[in-house]
Formats: structure tokens, C-alpha cells, sequence
């Protein structure tokens, strides 16, 4: 067969470009899917068996594969997503090491803080504070544990996919990211498929690390600009059934229903009831950090399957409303200093501020105060 001509070429040079970026993000995300499922626990996700083959209709099968890419820099990418989960549980030992190699790569600066009892931070166990700039120094905190209460990677690969998400467009408020490093525990749970007992205890040494990491946030004082936040945890249910927690900032939790809805995600977040399920935000808000809203499986769906379709549902919904929230919370800084900027040039405004207090006044005998200083400019007459 005669080989194509030198426009031939040309015409199909682009098409076998697209076919081979295709083929490698399509292999990528398989990857992905067989190391997150690897971890116990987990099911494969719908038109994939537990290898990452295909299952069901070739057309199915790929849209499960590879989810769409987002347009724009600024937008949470569950491609990204799903390739950190995959080298997370490819590389437990290494987490730590990885996920602040990501986050200095989107401009975080981070800094490691040893788990308690270790006399430094090891890649193994170490828990990450990053911290990246916005106009204010106010900041909005993402924060969830390096191995979930199923024993996966799944809440760390969606915090650090949304702190890139966020920090590829200007933004208000600066992004602090707290990710907590896994316990013992934590590492010996199977998930789903452990005794209640054993997730308890993995789930108990799991707050004690929020907690022991928040102290040490508090006492560097990195927690005192906080606005808002989101703690995230288990949020690979097969689907996610994320709880309406009465513990959580009520307003933010139904801006995030709100934004959820608008995204055609709803279903991941329409739960018919509230509940409050055991979470790291309550540890947090124990500290003064106010605002929190947590992304936790509620206690019916725990024990279900665990899917990398998760981190599609819940992804986009969060870096959206994390970005509403910001501009609703600077909206309204800029009309309250507004607003104390207008009584400050109001002449009746000044002149009571101007005014002397009764201690002035029982101080100089009665008189004024601009009498007082007018008799002591002429020399006490």
C-alpha cells in the first residue's frame, strides 16, 4: 500500500495526535482506578471490573474512563483527581512527599508538622499546613485526612485537586490547606469491609490527629484569619450520599446544595434528612474556626462501595461554592467598610466623636475639654 502523500500526512497528523492523548489519558485513569480500588473496601466503578476492563458498552465504558476535562485552569479537573488518588494508594508510604511536591507546583508554600509523639516529620506520617496568598490575608481552609475513614486517598486527592483548582485564578481571600496525616489505624482500616469496632478506632485516632494538627495551626496562628471552610472525608461512596450535617455553617451547607443543583449534582447531596456525623470540623470548630462545612458519606452509605466517581460528583460543586462564599464574604466586608467610612465623614458624626467623655469632663472640673486646653495654651488664666 502506498504511504500517504506530503497533505495527507498533514490532514491526519492532528487526528493521530488527538488519538494518542486520548489513549494516554484513557490508560492514566485506568491506572487510577485500579489503585484506588485496590484499597479494601472499594467496588469498581460503574463499566469497570475490578482490573479497570470494561464491562459494559464501549461507549459507557469510556465515559466512566475518562470524564470530561474542564475548559478553563480555574475549574476542578477529576482527571487530576483521579491521577493523584492513583499515585496516593500506588505510594502510601510517600504521600506526604507527594502531596507537597503538588501543592508547591500550584504556589503553595508548605510546611510539615510531625504527627504527635514523633520527634520530626516523616514522608510516612506528617501532616501538611500550604498556605497560598489572595488579595486579603483572610483565608478559606480546605482541610481532610491523607487516608480517609475508608481507608483510601480519595478525600486528600479531592482537597489537593481543588486547592490547584483555586489557586489558578485570582481570588479574594488566600487558600489555607491542612491535610492530616494518617495514623496507624487509619492505615490497618479496610474499609467497608472491616469491623465496626476497628472503624471507630481508626476514626477516633483520626480526630485526635485533627485535633493535635489544629493546635499546632492555632498556636502559629494560622488559623485566626479563617473565614470559611470545608472539611472532606469519605466522599468515594458508590454514589456519594453526602449528609446534611447539623453541625456545618447552615447557610454555607445550602449555598453548597444550591450550587450542587445548578451543576446537575444534586443527587450526591440531596439527602431527605440531617444528621451529624463524627468529622474533623468539629474539632477544628472547638478552636474558633467558624464557618466549616463538612463532606462526609453519611452513616447509612459508609458501608457501601467506594468509586473514583465520587471525586466527579463532589469536586466541581466545592471549588464553585468555595468561590461564591469568597465573593459573598467580601461583598460584604466592602459594604461594611463602606458603610463605616460614610459615618466617619458625617459632620454630626465627628462632632459627637469629638465630644468630651464624663471622665474628661470630671477631670478638668467640669469644663470641656477645648476649654481646658484653651486655658492651658494661655498660660493657665
Amino acid at each position: 500500500m502506498r504511504g500517504l502523500s506530503g497533505a495527507g500526512r498533514a490532514r491526519g497528523a492532528p487526528r493521530t495526535a488527538r488519538l494518542a492523548i486520548a489513549a494516554v489519558r484513557a490508560s492514566r485513569v485506568a491506572l487510577a482506578a485500579a489503585a484506588l480500588l485496590a484499597a479494601p473496601g472499594c467496588a469498581p466503578p460503574p463499566g469497570l471490573d475490578a482490573d479497570g476492563a470494561a464491562t459494559a458498552a464501549p461507549e459507557a465504558a469510556a465515559e466512566a474512563r475518562v470524564p470530561a476535562r474542564p475548559r478553563d485552569a480555574g475549574d476542578f479537573d477529576p482527571v487530576r483527581a483521579r491521577e493523584h488518588a492513583s499515585a496516593l494508594a500506588e505510594h502510601p508510604r510517600d504521600a506526604s512527599r507527594y502531596l507537597r511536591e503538588q501543592l508547591e507546583l500550584a504556589g503553595f508554600t508548605v510546611r510539615a508538622v510531625a504527627a504527635a509523639g514523633a520527634p520530626e516529620p516523616d514522608a510516612a506520617s506528617a501532616s501538611l499546613v500550604a498556605w497560598r496568598a489572595g488579595e486579603r490575608d483572610d483565608a478559606l481552609l480546605l482541610a481532610a485526612p491523607v487516608v480517609d475513614r475508608r481507608g483510601t486517598p480519595s478525600a486528600a486527592a479531592l482537597a489537593l485537586e481543588a486547592a490547584r483548582a483555586l489557586a489558578a485564578a485570582r481570588k479574594p481571600y488566600g487558600t489555607l490547606v491542612a491535610l492530616v496525616g494518617p495514623t496507624p489505624a487509619a492505615r490497618d482500616a479496610t474499609g467497608a469491609t472491616s469491623a465496626p469496632a476497628a472503624r471507630d478506632e481508626a476514626l477516633a485516632a483520626q480526630l485526635a490527629s485533627v485535633g493535635a494538627l489544629g493546635r499546632a495551626m492555632h498556636r502559629a496562628g494560622e488559623l485566626v484569619g479563617v473565614r470559611a471552610g470545608f472539611w472532606i472525608d469519605g466522599v468515594c461512596g458508590d454514589p456519594p450520599h453526602i449528609a446534611r450535617d447539623l453541625a456545618s455553617h447552615g447557610a454555607h451547607r445550602e449555598l453548597l446544595l444550591r450550587t450542587a443543583r445548578a451543576l446537575g449534582r444534586a443527587s450526591a447531596f440531596e439527602s431527605e434528612s440531617f444528621s451529624t456525623p463524627r468529622a474533623g470540623h468539629a474539632e477544628l470548630a472547638a478552636l474558633g474556626v467558624h464557618g466549616l462545612v463538612a463532606l462526609v458519606d453519611d452513616a447509612e452509605s459508609a458501608g457501601r462501595g467506594c468509586s473514583l466517581a465520587g471525586l466527579d460528583a463532589v469536586g466541581p460543586p466545592l471549588v464553585a461554592t468555595a468561590r461564591a462564599l469568597e465573593e459573598r464574604l467580601a461583598r460584604i466586608e466592602r459594604y461594611a467598610s463602606s458603610a463605616a467610612a460614610t459615618t466617619a465623614s458625617d459632620p454630626v458624626e465627628r462632632r459627637a466623636a469629638s465630644l468630651p467623655t464624663p471622665a474628661a469632663r470630671d477631670a478638668t472640673g467640669g469644663e470641656s475639654a477645648p476649654a481646658a486646653g484653651t486655658a492651658a495654651r494661655d498660660g493657665g488664666s
